[in-house]
């Protein structure tokens, strides 16, 4: 499936600098000093691979990298290099202090002077995140305890690199008045593996509610919270199903299944019933219960029908209200409010609770269940551009999902996408000489234009794809509309047109299905203009893991590349190709790449045998690299039932993975997915990826 939006906002520093500054016209090849690209967002104690090109140096040159604060003044010691007078590009490591404190998140800069074979100097902004030098994780057996029993929790400190962390670890405990109940100072592993452990025995009569609890690592926090309560752990599960995730306003009735099992997968015999309430439901408001018989495989089917429901959703609505406000929330008013009351984006809790028939036991579970009008969404997906140039094809991806978004809409293949790509023009006095404006400050209006219409099918991945050519877009068109309808559900999307001086434009497009972890993936650059040497560079975790310069002897408007695809590119990277044009102009485009891969140290777990017996041993088969630490934890399934525990899970490994690639890639859902971006000109990719480009 695919997922999120294009042009992620991968973080880095791409800085030109030439002989004259601040001239508005491009300046050609010849007059270029030196470039210097680097991820833009440091660490405290990360080193930084810088790439440095320096044009026609007469003998070594000395490079000195300094960073300084926003009144000039140096926060760190600088740092030399010594370069060779060559035309190739140059890899320098720049260490950053590991002792920044906050307040040099946003106010700093890097000063890189060239002296010897090439004199240059300038400046450019960095952003030193303090808070991301490394994560820390909390790990509990439970989440919630009962009182006299053992609070047992670990603590891991990684850095950006997945590395563990050795540094000392403080670990505090508050009750639910805010009251430090426990202390841990200094904590270390005694190893390699970075992790720490520790235990509290919680009295007789604790406090009861939520607790916390927190670690420290070279001043980044991280807090956790588990409960204290009188509660028994459940000996059977119980469970509430719906034959889909959401349900629709026209269904005359919801049907939900509740299964009860034991731990050991045997039926519970027993009775129950469900409530049904708002999801902001408080006590005293309408609700619907029903009563129910478990049959001998420990299910129920319970009915609702649409209109008890809606009554239920209206009372509790406006019951308070009309209690609290009779003068306005009369009965008239009230029934004139029924008649268009709708459950449409409304959201029902239902509680089913089950007792055994023989212990007497009882066990209850929530989930729930939000309603649409809609049985579908439409979205504009990746690779849907942001913009337009007017003399290459765009291609544009819209897709049907559950209203839910959880996934693909049930035979897609029935459904089709009717676009409709308009813009608007203004009014002239040649189209409505009548029309004059009555203030200075006020323009006239525009006129709706509509460019073309088509009917798109839905492919078997729900997904309708157009290409659409831009070379007959009119030329005062600085934004085109694209409207996709699909029966009652529409979506809008407004591409903007790509400003260039020179008129030259870049498109980039994977040729490979997907990238691969090992494997290398082939990328075409189109250019409505021929084009001969380019460069390229891939960013991923906030840091330039590639970079190359691609001579070709002959030019051309298409040129084809390959990028071989890294463990550190997972699980998502950013390529971003850029060449001269004639003039001297920057011409830029960024591709998002996905990456299929897995970590590096791939960890798998299995029992070899389902089942034993009491008293029995169990034997786990752990598989990973060799000399690998593994951490193991065992507990009873009814504490499952209890509640989420605090765990360190792949999901939260690959959220923070995510998080390094900048502030326009995310982890939601299982997948990767990227913020929108709005790139105009080559001035806004380098931008709004935090790459800055001086001419």
């Amino acid at each position: 499936m695919m997922a999120g939006n294009v042009w992620t906002w991968v973080l880095s520093c791409f800085l030109l600098v030439t002989l004259t500054q601040g001239a508005s016209p491009p300046k050609p090849a010849h007059d270029m000093t030196y470039w210097l690209s680097f991820s833009k967002y440091f660490r405290p104690g990360q080193t930084v691979e810088m790439k440095v090109w320096v044009c026609s140096a007469t003998g070594p040159v000395t490079l000195s990298l300094d960073l300084m604060d926003y009144y000039g003044r140096n926060i760190q010691d600088g740092q030399n290099f010594t370069l060779q007078a060559t035309d190739d590009v140059q890899t320098v490591q720049f260490k950053v202090s590991e002792t920044f404190t906050s307040r040099y998140t946003y106010s700093s800069y890097i000063r890189a002077r060239g002296f010897g074979g090439k004199v240059f100097d300038g400046f450019e902004r960095v952003y030193i995140r303090t808070y991301d030098r490394l994560t820390v994780f909390i790990q509990t057996d439970k989440s919630v305890y009962t009182p006299g029993q053992k609070v047992k929790f670990r603590a891991l400190a990684m850095m950006s690199d997945l590395t563990v962390s050795n540094k000392l670890v403080d670990i505090s405990i508050r009750d639910p008045s805010n009251t430090n109940v426990a202390e841990w100072h200094n904590l270390t592993s005694g190893d390699d593996s970075g992790v720490v452990h520790g235990e509290m025995m919680t009295s007789n009569d604790p406090p009861l509610g939520t607790w916390w609890i927190r670690a420290i690592v070279d001043g980044v926090t991280e807090t956790k919270k588990f409960k204290i309560a009188e509660v028994d752990e459940p000996q059977f599960d119980v469970r509430v199903k719906f034959d889909k995730g959401y349900a629709l306003v026209s269904e005359d009735k919801l049907t939900a299944t509740v299964v009860a099992k034991y731990l050991h997968g045997t039926p519970v015999q027993g009775s129950g019933f469900m409530n049904v309430t708002l999801s902001y439901y408080r006590p005293g408001r309408a609700s619907v219960v029903r009563q129910f018989q478990l049959n001998d495989k420990g299910q129920a089917e319970v009915e609702f029908t649409k209109e008890e429901l809606t009554d239920m959703a209206f009372n509790a609505t406006y019951q308070w209200l009309a209690e609290r406000y009779p003068r306005t929330y009369t009965t008239t008013y009230l029934a004139s409010r029924r008649k268009t009351f709708t459950m449409n984006y409304r959201t029902l809790n239902f509680r089913a609770v089950v007792t055994d028939r023989v212990t007497e036991d009882m066990s209850a579970r929530e989930k729930t269940l939000r309603f649409y009008t809609n049985p579908m969404v439409l979205r504009f997906i990746a690779p849907t551009p942001p913009s337009f140039k007017p003399d290459l094809p765009i291609n544009v991806y819209v897709e049907a999902m559950t209203p839910d978004y959880k996934d693909r809409v049930e035979n897609p293949n029935k459904y089709s996408v009717l676009y409709t790509m308009y813009y608007y023009r203004p009014w002239s006095t040649a189209l409505d000489g009548s029309y004059s404006t009555r203030y200075s400050w006020q323009r006239p209006p525009s006129q709706k234009q509509v460019l073309r219409s088509k009917v798109v099918p839905l492919n078997s991945e729900g997904v309708a794809v157009w290409e659409i050519d831009c070379l007959s877009f009119p030329t005062d068109a600085t934004y085109i509309v694209i409207h996709a309808k699909s029966g009652n559900v529409q979506t809008t999307k407004y591409v903007y047109k790509y400003t260039s001086p020179s008129k030259t434009y870049l498109q980039l497009r994977m040729k490979s299905p997907v990238a691969k972890v090992g494997k290398s993936v082939k990328i075409v650059a189109t250019s409505n203009k021929d084009f001969g040497s380019f460069t390229y560079q891939v960013l991923a975790k906030n840091n330039v893991v590639q970079f190359k310069k691609v001579s070709k002897s002959s030019k051309s408007k298409k040129q084809e590349f390959s990028v071989d695809v890294t463990q550190d590119m997972y699980p998502a990277a950013d390529v971003m190709v850029f060449f001269e044009a004639e003039g001297g102009e920057v011409v830029a485009e960024q591709l998002d790449l996905l990456v299929d891969g897995e970590f590096a140290n791939e960890l798998s777990l299995k029992f070899k045998k389902s089942e034993v017996k009491p008293g029995k041993k169990a034997s786990l088969q752990v598989k990973g690299s060799s000399g690998s630490t593994v951490f193991l934890l065992g507990v009873d399934k009814a504490v499952k039932m209890l509640g989420k525990r605090n765990d360190i899970t792949k999901d939260d490994l690959l959220t923070k993975l995510a998080s390094l690639g900048g502030s326009g890639v995310y982890w939601r859902d299982g997948q990767i997915m990227f913020y929108s971006s709005s790139a105009r000109d080559t001035y806004d990719v380098f931008y709004l990826h935090k790459t800055c480009v001086k001419l």
